[in-house]
């Protein structure tokens, strides 16, 4: 507890104690400085036991030390000298115990009564036996401190292993420790007249090039020194510094507070790696009391409030896409960041040496640090010379959800309502029974699939007039004879758990997904991203009204060589594909009048 001069008569007045009184009248009389006042005080717990642990085993006695004259000048912080108190713990019953005990040292600006905000064990001991003394140096404050509370609290955690044998109340917090049942002494310190300066913070770290994609620091990665890096913090002051060297810092006169610190920036050809927030790119961090770094990787909180190794990690590199066998087709213009010697388009002993084409619409491709396919092929059509973009009137080429419908209605074949079939009576949790009829099935809501294997020789259409999410892998083994064809009037979102690693080529989704809207391959984050294997054909924007492929997922490190999403042709699929799939294309034309 701490007391003012006057707080000591009424603690007299309400406990009676001789003892207490003698320490206040200790205080008081050594301790008037001539311009600062430091108090020190021994202080118990106000409840019976006061001096003795809660099993009545051990008893506790202290002595106290000068404080030294702290030499104060009117109008400047004190420094106070150095202060400690001696603690005795000795047997109750006259036998030899050991125990435990820990000293925290705390900075209380706003006095003892609330909880103090900063907590440092800055001394413990751990099975001393009996009689002890222990010596222990109580904080000081430094030059230019801040007036208030310096306080120390002594516990005993345990006496002969049993930790319910409390130096206090186990309840209660009296002393503001960060441990229930602290007891023991305290010390108050005024500074000098007048206001003192503040404590002044800083923040600091690295703009770095992430090689490994690992969103840390590490020793073998160098600075980025390309140019001059812009970082702006906004808080309790704003404002921006810069750095050309990779590594900056501020303050040390940065008031305490919370900061939103961002890379405002970013050079051509790079992307950041770490942090992944944003627009711009930022952490939030906290310096001074509650220093926090909200869980930034490598930063860091010193014992004063200080934030370290704030850091931002800069890439060239990207997850990319890559198909075997197959055509990648993006009207908006093929955009696949693709590390140097590698292909967007792949071949393999099903196509020989034909890789399939790249068509990029009216936006020219790019193809990052690789190229379209190996040489001589490396073929792509389109671009801003000769562009080829699909009509308005050709989307989805008769496979979105409204064409579908309307061709099974205009065939009269026979649709079955998915929440009907065993295992989908939720749509939101739909796992299709092995024996599944082939046909055509249909939903007016949005549909959650679980993990399936669709049986052999049988073809299914699923027309979902909602979204539909994929929890699990869709297989339909190479040579089963089955196809399956999903259609949305939404988007077609794969969750984050379906794929492999990063090196596994093993299918993950397997058949014909037609998306109204966008296609979403969803991510884990943090460099936990699965790759997925895609066999058999994707569209996007089927009902015309806009979508887009959404490729979230990165393999950091594993970027450099392997892909993040790939699709391999599935010829079977459409040796297979049911006559309902079918399309007729007739030309007609007047050879003569």
């Amino acid at each position: 507890m701490i007391h003012r001069t006057n707080t000591c008569l009424t603690l007299i007045q309400v406990l009676g104690i001789c003892f207490l009184f003698f320490v206040c009248f200790y205080a008081l009389s050594l301790f008037q400085l001539r311009y600062g006042k430091a108090y020190a005080e021994l202080n118990y717990h106000l409840t019976p036991p006061y001096q003795q642990d809660t099993c009545n085993l051990v008893n506790i006695s202290m002595g106290e030390s000068i404080v030294g004259d702290n030499q104060c000048i009117e109008g400047t912080p004190a420094h106070v000298g150095a202060y400690g108190v001696t603690i005795n713990v000795d047997p109750l019953d006259g036998k030899q115990h050991t125990f435990n005990y820990i000293v925290y040292r705390n900075n209380c600006p706003q006095g003892f009564i609330k909880p103090c905000t900063q907590h440092l064990i800055s001394d413990s001991g751990a099975n001393q036996t009996t009689p002890a003394t222990l010596s222990i140096a109580m904080q000081t404050p430094a030059a230019g401190s801040f007036c208030g509370t310096y306080q120390d609290d002594f516990v005993i955690t345990s006496v002969d292993g049993n930790s319910n044998c409390h130096y206090g109340d186990p309840n209660s917090n009296q002393f503001g420790s960060s441990s229930p049942g602290s007891a023991g002494f305290c010390a108050t310190y005024t500074n000098c007249p007048g206001v003192p300066p503040a404590p002044g913070y800083s923040i600091s770290g690295h703009v770095y090039l992430d090689i490994n994609a690992n969103q840390h620091f590490d020793q073998t990665e160098a600075l980025y020194a390309r140019g001059t890096n812009i970082l702006t913090f906004i808080g309790s002051t704003n404002f921006t510094t810069t750095t050309a060297n990779g590594s900056y810092t501020t303050g040390p006169n940065l008031p305490a507070g919370t900061y939103t610190v961002s890379y405002t920036n970013l050079p051509t050809g790079y992307h950041l790696s770490y942090p992944r927030t944003g627009p711009p790119p930022s952490f939030l961090v906290t310096v001074g009391p509650g220093c926090t770094t909200n869980g930034a990787n490598d930063a860091s909180c010193d014992q004063n409030g200080t934030i370290t190794n704030v850091n931002f990690g800069l890439s060239n590199l990207s997850s990319w896409i890559q198909a075997t066998c197959a055509d990648i087709r993006l009207d908006d213009g093929i955009v696949d960041s693709l590390p140097q010697s590698t292909y967007g388009l792949l071949t393999n002993q099903n196509c020989t040496s034909t890789p399939g084409i790249a068509f990029t619409g009216d936006t020219a491709a790019d193809f990052g640090q690789g190229q379209a396919s190996a040489n001589p092929a490396d073929w792509t059509v389109g671009g801003t010379a000769y562009p080829e973009v699909y009509p308005a009137s050709e989307n989805g080429r008769g496979l979105s959800y409204t064409s579908l419908l309307a061709k099974a209605q205009t065939d009269g074949l026979p649709i079955t309502d998915l929440s009907t079939v065993s295992g989908c009576t939720n749509l939101a949790d739909c796992t299709l029974p092995t024996t599944l009829a082939h046909g055509i099935y249909q939903a007016n809501d949005d549909v959650t699939l679980n993990a399936f294997t669709f049986p052999a020789n049988q073809n299914y259409v699923f027309l979902i007039n909602g979204n539909l999410t994929l929890q699990g892998s869709i297989a339909i083994p190479s040579g089963s004879g089955s196809t399956a064809l999903f259609a949305t009037t939404g988007n077609i979102a794969i969750a984050s758990s379906v794929g492999g690693s990063a090196s596994s080529a093993q299918s993950n989704l397997d058949g014909f997904y037609i998306a109204g809207k966008s296609f979403l391959v969803n991510a884990t984050g943090n460099c936990r991203d699965l790759r997925l294997n895609i066999a058999g054909s994707v569209v996007v924007n089927a009902a015309g009204t806009g979508g887009t492929f959404q490729n979230q997922r990165d393999l950091c490190s594993d970027d450099t060589q392997d892909p993040t999403v790939t699709f391999t042709l599935r010829p079977d699929f459409l040796l297979n594909a049911p006559m309902f799939l079918l399309q007729e294309h007739t030309v007609s034309r007047e050879d003569a009048p």
